[in-house]
């Protein structure tokens, strides 16, 4: 890598294959070639960066344990054409993995992301009127996402909201997630409150003993595996509830992010590829109800069973200081619009305006059609309203490689590191 400050930013740094790594390979450019590494055996392994003599070296490292029962570790290694970018296309030739066309056939319902603007809404953005709003103002696709806190909330989102924005031909449905759970009666919202003694009994449990505390110190992380002892039942239940008036769409967050647990309960012991399986059966039965479903990032592996994601490639330092914004629909009558979690803030002057459609990361395009009162804060991970065309194309390029890779007829050396499991 030539660039000094490139070399600065990821020297020191490890990533996981399974989800901090969008894809479970990388690649050494050598002018005439690439040679190209593929680990499908992405969970334990990390790929970890150094500057050394104003070169980067790669060093992957692989983690054996007992609890995992030692599974064998896979690594392909190929030499590839000479671009950049050969190594992406020649893993993507080596996959089988539904494209967003071919997930349209079974549900049309997802070719609507196409060139839709994203958005969540609050205030009167809950309101038929905003949908007529948008209309008006030429939007011809978007997805509108929100959350239902009926202790918290003054307006909630009706049928009469989600009608009007099926009708005007948008996606349109409810934000949840499985991650966190906090206590039955005093959670701060209803998605962190479970029934029964799943707080503090379905806790995540570190190797210490101790609790996993959840995101942004709220609460714990909620063992998949705990619910998974339940059957899926309060996740049915909620499903029940949230799609009552019939969206067309779901948010589950976190899920195919890539954050995988170890969890050391008696009760409900569980290694990170049991909570991978987990994840991926319950966004399964999500999609199974028939919605257009997304969640965060999108890790390869996760790509089969979701439609979208949000949050990919947004590094987290970078948030305060890269002239990003937020765009929060409905925000015309509220002084201050928050993220869920205090995740953020921005505040509205006037109507709201809309990105325009765009690449992410084009920080000016996006940011010239964004009104901004307060930058968002360095812990802020959720922008508002994003442009989806990107989004499309990475969904529709990446794929589990640990789930189907198919071996090509290209010259390929396939190495298999030991079989660790005598």
């Amino acid at each position: 890598m030539d660039h000094a400050a490139w070399r600065r930013r990821v020297s020191g740094q490890c990533y996981a294959a399974h989800g901090q790594l969008s894809l479970p390979f990388w690649a050494f450019h050598a002018v005439v070639r690439t040679v190209t590494v593929h680990v499908p055996t992405d969970i334990r392994t990390e790929l970890c960066l150094e500057e050394k003599q104003n070169r980067l070296e790669a060093v992957a490292r692989h983690r054996f344990l007992d609890r995992d029962r030692r599974p064998a570790y896979e690594v392909e290694i190929w030499p590839g054409g000479p671009s950049p970018i050969d190594p992406a296309r020649e893993y993507r030739a080596g996959l089988i993995v539904p494209t967003l066309a071919g997930k349209s056939k079974a549900n049309p319902e997802i070719l609507k992301l196409l060139g839709a603007i994203h958005m969540y809404v609050w205030g009167d953005g809950r309101r038929p009127d905003f949908v007529a709003d948008l209309l008006k103002a030429g939007v011809k696709r978007a997805w509108i996402g929100y959350d239902q806190n009926p202790g918290h909330h003054k307006d909630l989102v009706g049928k009469a909201f989600i009608d009007a924005a099926k009708h005007a031909g948008y996606l349109v449905g409810p934000y949840d997630t499985c991650n966190n759970a906090q206590h039955p009666q005093h959670g701060e919202d209803s998605v962190s409150r479970w029934p029964g003694t799943l707080f503090p009994d379905g806790c995540v449990v570190d190797a210490s003993g101790k609790p996993r505390t959840g995101f942004a110190n709220r609460g714990c992380e909620l063992s998949s595996e705990a619910l998974e002892q339940l059957g899926r039942k309060p996740i049915a239940a909620r499903l029940d509830r949230q799609l009552t008036d019939n969206p067309n769409t779901y948010f589950l967050d976190v899920d195919a992010y890539g954050e995988l647990h170890d969890d050391y309960s008696q009760s409900h012991p569980m290694t990170q590829h049991r909570d991978r399986a987990n994840r991926l059966a319950r966004l399964r039965d999500i999609r199974a109800r028939g919605v257009v479903l997304g969640s965060e990032h999108g890790a390869a592996w996760a790509v089969p069973v979701i439609d979208f994601g949000h949050g990919a490639h947004w590094p987290v330092d970078c948030l305060s200081n890269c002239g990003l914004c937020a765009v929060v629909a409905g925000a015309r009558r509220a002084p201050a619009a928050r993220g869920r979690n205090g995740e953020g803030s921005a505040t509205g002057n006037g109507p709201v305006r809309y990105a325009r459609r765009g690449r992410l990361g084009v920080r000016r395009r996006f940011a010239a059609d964004c009104r901004l009162a307060a930058p968002l804060t360095r812990s802020g991970s959720r922008v508002y309203c994003l442009p989806a065309g990107d989004t499309r194309r990475r969904t529709a390029r990446a794929g589990p490689a640990a789930y189907g890779a198919a071996r090509s007829t290209r010259l390929r050396d396939h190495v298999r590191l030991g079989d660790c499991r005598g």
